[in-house]
């Protein structure tokens, strides 16, 4: 079982969202936008010499849209409309990048969508993430790195989660764990950061533990699944069959349905 940031923050949420989304690998604009930013994002950082946000990003989809994953199938398909908005929204956010932060020296080894992965019980469970950026590394058993996750959204409690997942990880990985977590809001142009320490490492473990469980209970008998309802109801595939769900969304636009 592969065990993912993504997956964690779903079974921990709402677990009927959650096995609703386990087989579905589609894309929208919205959903395409992140990966694209993240792309872009790292060409800029590998590209010697100044790059301009709108080549970043038309290169970024060319590469993602010739790739062998549902993504470029999905970029292969864009009408000129949605080409258009999607590439407007990632010029926008890259640009926000660029003012915002300075070059990156090589002294401070800058990493882009550095991949790391657990693997536990004979490879039978495996805890995999990707980090967007990463500064800095230990020295010995002197901490030094720096996890970054770069979000294109706005907040959300589950960000810091995310973070925490991956310390995890680089610490049993590497044996010494990252200096510093930090989300960084491209809109806002502002970074949310967290120190590392024995604490959060142990809160991070229980919260993947208890994930990987749910998601192992789940997987042999998925008809007990829970319903948290929330925001999130208007993206679930499940909505259309659930009655919580529905409910939920009814009253988030009429408030004051209750008081009637």
């Amino acid at each position: 079982m592969f065990v993912s940031k993504h997956k964690l923050s779903s079974v921990l949420g709402c677990e009927t969202r959650y096995l609703a989304e386990m087989d579905w690998d589609g894309w929208s604009v919205p959903t395409a936008r992140g990966t694209v930013v993240h792309k872009a994002i790292e060409l800029s950082i590998n590209t010697k010499g100044e790059a301009w946000p709108g080549d970043l990003v038309d290169n970024a989809i060319a590469s993602l849209e010739f790739g062998e994953s549902s993504l470029g199938e999905f970029l292969q398909q864009l009408s000129d409309v949605d080409r258009a908005e999607l590439r407007g929204d990632c010029v926008d956010l890259v640009s926000k990048f660029a003012e915002c932060w300075p070059p990156l020296d090589r002294r401070w080894t800058p990493v882009t969508e550095s991949r790391v992965k657990l693997s536990l019980f004979e490879n039978r469970l495996v805890f995999q993430g990707k980090i967007d950026l990463t500064l800095g590394r230990a020295r010995g058993l002197r901490a030094g790195k720096v996890l970054i996750d770069l979000k294109s959204g706005n907040k959300r409690a589950s960000h810091l989660d995310d973070l925490r997942f991956y310390a995890l990880i680089e610490t049993i990985r590497v044996g010494v764990p990252p200096r510093l977590l930090a989300s960084y809001y491209l809109d806002e142009g502002v970074f949310h950061p967290e120190r590392v320490s024995e604490d959060v490492l142990f809160a991070a473990a229980a919260r993947a533990t208890a994930g990987a469980r749910r998601m192992i209970e789940l997987a042999h008998d998925p008809s007990n699944a829970g319903v948290v309802p929330g925001w999130a109801c208007k993206w679930c595939r499940a909505l259309d069959t659930c009655e919580p769900g529905k409910r939920s969304l009814r009253e988030f636009d009429d408030p004051l349905e209750d008081f009637d």
